[in-house]
């Protein structure tokens, strides 16, 4: 039972055997496993093989948040994070090596917003924001989950072909230093 204590009910581990996908090990299925550790971990990793490597990932959510900066189409700047909750399923965990075929071995979240960040802007945020007709709509509930839904649909395909699910999207902003100015402004009481 070795791999009980290192694999977690939000972790699992898939193998790769000579190039090709083996099967993904999670904490459920290592601690119902019959008929002898040794011998199950001999047949994953095929006891002939030439390469043989592991690819662990965290399944559970994950939050990511991305800086933008914009403008809206009255010509006042915003800026602010979008935050993306995905979620890697078991099944999907081997598109991660489309991502390891021309990177680091290691994603983490700093590396998924750096993957994400330009098709975000282009494709979700600048037209997000020019629907938008003031700073006070941003916050709307309207706009969120028109924001939500312009982001599944377009960040979909990449997402997919890294193999994560997007489970949520919205976008807050910071306050314009012209509205910051004019909360911090001195009232009277007469």
């Amino acid at each position: 039972m070795l791999f009980r204590s290192v694999l977690k009910p939000n972790e699992a581990c898939a193998f790769i055997v000579d190039g090709r996908i083996g099967d993904i090990l999670t904490e459920k299925v290592v601690s119902n496993i019959a008929g002898g550790f040794n011998r199950f971990i001999g047949d994953m990793v095929g006891v002939t093989a030439k390469d043989r490597r592991l690819l662990f990932a965290m399944t559970g959510p994950a939050d990511i948040s991305i800086p933008f900066s914009g403008n809206l189409p009255n010509g006042s700047k915003v800026n602010g994070f979008a935050n993306i909750r995905v979620q890697l399923r078991n099944e999907d965990i081997p598109k991660l090596l489309n991502m390891f075929a021309n990177s680091a071995p290691i994603l983490d979240r700093k590396r998924l917003a750096e993957v994400l960040h330009n098709e975000l802007m282009m494709r979700v945020i600048n037209p997000s924001l020019a629907e938008c007709s003031s700073e006070a709509m941003l916050r709307s509930s309207e706009f969120q989950d028109k924001f939500e839904m312009r982001a599944e649909l377009e960040l979909r395909p990449t997402l997919s072909t890294l193999g994560f699910t997007i489970l949520k999207a919205f976008i807050t902003s910071n306050r314009s230093e012209e509205h910051t100015s004019e909360l911090l402004s001195p009232m009277y009481l007469v």
